[in-house]
């Protein structure tokens, strides 16, 4: 499981693109493991990516406390870095 090495700063990602889709259990399923209000996430921007225009996913994501955006896939390059130049 991802968040089984999260026990320290140096093994935590900067930032995760999260599908909403995936095989095994869905991005929700995967953000409800990373247990909220995990110290050591806290520094990890989580933005959801989703093939589905979907009002539904994007309130949610809008409330989670753990997602900082929602786009739309394909991500372009423009959105790409404007996520990036927030991290600097």
């Amino acid at each position: 499981m991802f968040a089984d090495p999260l026990h320290n700063e140096k093994d935590v990602p900067d930032l995760i693109f999260l599908d909403l889709v995936m095989h095994g259990m869905d991005g929700w399923e995967f953000l409800d493991s990373l247990k909220i209000g995990n110290n050591v996430l806290q520094k990890t921007d989580i933005y959801i990516l989703s093939g589905f225009v979907n009002s539904i996913d994007r309130a949610r994501a809008k409330e989670h406390p753990m997602v900082k955006g929602h786009f739309d896939k394909p991500l372009s390059k423009s959105i790409m870095d404007k996520i990036l130049r927030s991290k600097k």
